[in-house]
């Protein structure tokens, strides 16, 4: 009995047996072989397949047993050479039998690799016994191809894994777990030393285990590198492959993200140093609900809690801190009120305002809001000012209402959209408005509509709306008065407001306007009747000059005594009837000058006039008689008083009305003074003296034309110091009078110097 093992080497020994046959010629030995039982159950009992083809004939001649086993095929008939190529997807009996023809006259072994139909894979071996016969051994191959495939499979994926690896932008490598020795590096890691893949591996230039951070496996370092002059940052990171017995390594550019971190902490810095500037309470507190950061605005809100704060306390212990101190509104629940605080980190996603009422008076408006960098950030407003001035305000406006209300004129305010804000009754009564009429928000056309009929006149009632619109919007003041078609008249006035609004007043001026046209038709009648008699003055004393010179003339000449002597007696009554004659002459002319005056008929003699002159001639005229009256007369002329153009008789007969008027009414032994300063543009005269003076009630009207005061029995006509006012004015000056009863009077008359050019021109 043969040993079952002996099979497992039968195909060896098969061809060992036909090789021996072949090299010594025996043919005919192996067909007896063949025939003879024993070698004939070898090879049937073969573990490989085989086949015996007769080329001749082109059909199957022998099969071993395992071959219909392990086909499948019949084993009580023999079968066909077409049924077992039939077993194998690519194997045609053409292509079979061809591939059997070839070099048969070689007796070498040649090899054919094909799959059965089931997926399995064969190599088939054919050597020929002799011209008739080749003998087809099938070794199962599938194993071995699969293994073939996997490994070619594994290779063509590490191949494309490393491919990835190398097109990667950062650094990779592996390294034995055992030895810890750099296996696979990529083309990014080769850039990054700057030597050759083969240098770095043969150095074991290693990166990662040379940074600064030397760290174990399953971690992470830090290293700052130069890379093409500039300063960068990377992140190794190491893990274990326990499949393949490797450590897997990469490292990361984190420099963007380090650029980010360092503006990120440059961006908190600066806001948190703008924070401490606001006006405002801020408190930050981080996800761990600790307080990160406040300002110094908090500080001074909680100053009680003092240097608490920068413990980073918990938001819970900044809640009793503040209780306790009493800086929280009062409550019922204060466990509660903490609990709700603490779970506004996990609860809210949009700000959140609230007021706290402190016991202290304060009000504080609280708003809550998620910190983008996580936590919470509370901002706490002092408003109790605010308020305060908010109830002032409201109160201004009440009363502010209530007076407009109350105002006799109609007033309305319209906002910049020209709608209606504000009106009193006033404003309602006189454009005969109801109340559903002048409602705010109203339009300011529709409010026109409803007075149409008060001043419409016909015509294209849009267009005049609009204009009407126009002249209240435009931004500009305007004052006026509207007449209305029921005979009512209205004044007017349109202020733009600082806030964009306009408002609208309103006045019914109607009794005002006829008391007014009454006064001025009265007025009317006054003037002319001034007129008339100023005409008639004027007239009467123009016809009075030409006898009155006559008798001048003769009392002069008489006087004289050229037509014979006078005695003592006709000597003094033709002195009274010539000094009266001339009084009677200066009021003549006093009366004629002031009508040409109101007439507009005086013409200044422009010329050039020395003031100093004028005053000595002045003071040389009426000095006679201040000596009448033991009046002391004194000339004061303060610095140089440069000349002015002017009328020269009308300048000398001002200061000769004033020094007149000056000694008239100064009792005896008094003093008067004449002075001329020069400031700036202007020449001022003053005359001053030591009289009775002027009642305050009498000033006003001292210098209207036939004015007396009643209290003054040397007082003239009145024409004197009218006379002075017109002709100061003429030369574009001024007059003002100073005086008390018993003190005295002064006369300051103003003359200026570029108005006096102006007349030269």
């Amino acid at each position: 009995m043969l040993k079952p093992g002996f099979f497992l080497g039968i195909d060896a020994w098969a061809i060992v047996f036909v090789i021996m046959i072949m090299a010594f010629g025996l043919i005919n030995l192996l067909h007896y072989f063949l025939k003879s039982q024993y070698l004939s159950s070898i090879l049937v009992h073969a573990p490989s397949p085989w086949i015996i083809v007769n080329l001749k004939a082109s059909r199957l001649d022998k099969l071993s047993h395992n071959f219909a086993k392990d086909f499948g095929l019949p084993t009580s008939e023999r079968p066909t050479l077409d049924l077992v190529l039939s077993c194998f997807s690519n194997l045609s009996a053409f292509d079979f039998l061809k591939w059997l023809g070839e070099d048969n006259h070689e007796n070498q072994v040649a090899e054919w690799l094909t799959k059965t139909i089931n997926g399995k894979t064969y190599i088939l071996k054919r050597i020929y016994l002799n011209t008739t016969l080749a003998f087809i051994w099938f070794e199962d191959q599938t194993t071995l191809a699969e293994l073939k495939d996997a490994l070619a499979q594994n290779q063509e994926q590490q191949h494309f894994i490393e491919s990835i690896l190398n097109e990667l932008p950062f650094p990779v490598w592996c390294r034995d777990e055992k030895t810890h020795m750099l296996t696979f590096i990529n083309n990014t890691y080769v850039d990054f030393v700057g030597q050759t893949k083969e240098a770095i591996l043969a150095q074991q230039i290693d990166v990662y285990r040379a940074s600064k951070n030397r760290i174990s496996i399953d971690a992470q370092a830090k290293q700052h590198f130069i890379v093409d002059g500039s300063r960068v940052l990377f992140e190794f990171h190491e893990t274990h492959d326990p499949y393949n017995n490797l450590i897997v390594g990469f490292g990361v550019d984190i420099t963007p993200q380090e650029i980010l971190q360092n503006e990120l902490k440059q961006n908190i810095s600066s806001n948190h140093e703008l924070l401490e500037y606001l006006s405002t309470g801020i408190a930050i507190y981080s996800p761990d609900m600790r307080l990160k950061f406040f300002n110094h605005a908090y500080a001074k809100l909680t100053e009680p809690l003092g240097s608490f704060l920068h413990t980073e306390p918990t938001i819970g212990e900044v809640i009793e801190q503040l209780r306790r101190h009493r800086l929280l509104p009062e409550m019922t629940d204060f466990q509660s009120y903490k609990k709700r605080q603490m779970s506004l980190f996990t609860s809210i996603s949009t700000p959140i305002h609230e007021l706290s009422y402190l016991p202290n008076g304060q009000i504080l408006r609280m708003i809550i809001a998620p910190y983008p960098l996580g936590g919470l950030i509370f901002m706490f407003e002092d408003i109790t000012e605010r308020i305060s001035l908010e109830s002032q305000y409201n109160t201004l406006i009440a009363v502010q209402k209530a007076t407009i209300d109350n105002l006799f004129e109609g007033v309305a305010v319209f906002s910049s959209d020209n709608r209606l804000k504000i009106s009193n009754p006033s404003f309602r009564r006189i454009w005969k408005l109801g109340e559903a009429h002048a409602l705010p928000g109203t339009r300011m056309a529709e409010v026109m509509d409803e007075t149409k009929d008060l001043f419409f006149i016909g015509g294209d009632w849009s267009e005049f709306r609009e204009r009407m619109i126009d002249n209240i919007t435009n931004r500009t003041p305007k004052m006026g008065v509207i007449k209305r078609l029921d005979e009512r008249v209205v004044e007017f006035a349109y202020v733009p407001l600082p806030d964009g609004a306009n408002m609208v007043r309103y006045f019914d001026i109607t009794d005002t306007t006829k008391v007014e046209m009454a006064l001025r038709e009265r007025n009317e009648a006054l003037e002319t009747t001034d007129r008339l008699k100023s005409q008639f003055v004027a007239n009467v004393s123009y016809e009075l000059r030409s006898p009155l010179n006559t008798v001048i003339g003769f009392s002069e000449i008489m006087l004289n005594e050229y037509f014979g002597t006078l005695n003592l007696k006709q000597k003094e009554y033709m002195h009274g009837i010539y000094e009266a004659s001339k009084q009677l002459l200066d009021l003549i002319n006093g009366i004629l000058d002031l009508a040409s005056i109101e007439a507009g008929q005086m013409i200044l003699k422009k010329e050039i006039v020395n003031i100093p002159e004028i005053l000595q001639k002045s003071v040389n005229l009426v000095e006679r008689f201040a000596l009448e009256h033991k009046h002391n007369i004194k000339i004061e002329i303060n610095g140089q008083i440069p000349s002015i153009m002017g009328d020269e008789r009308q300048l000398q007969q001002v200061f000769h009305n004033l020094l007149s008027n000056a000694i008239k009414f100064t009792p005896d032994n008094g003093n008067i003074v004449i002075k001329a300063t020069a400031e700036n543009d202007t020449i001022i005269v003053d005359v001053l003296d030591t009289g009775v003076g002027i009642d305050s009630k009498d000033q006003n009207r001292i210098f209207d034309k036939f004015e007396r005061i009643n209290t003054m029995p040397q007082a003239g006509v009145g024409l004197g110091l009218a006379l002075v006012k017109n002709f100061i004015e003429l030369h574009q000056g001024t007059v003002h009078l100073m005086s008390k009863p018993g003190k005295g009077t002064k006369i300051t008359c103003r003359l200026p110097l570029h108005l006096s050019n102006q007349i030269a021109s």
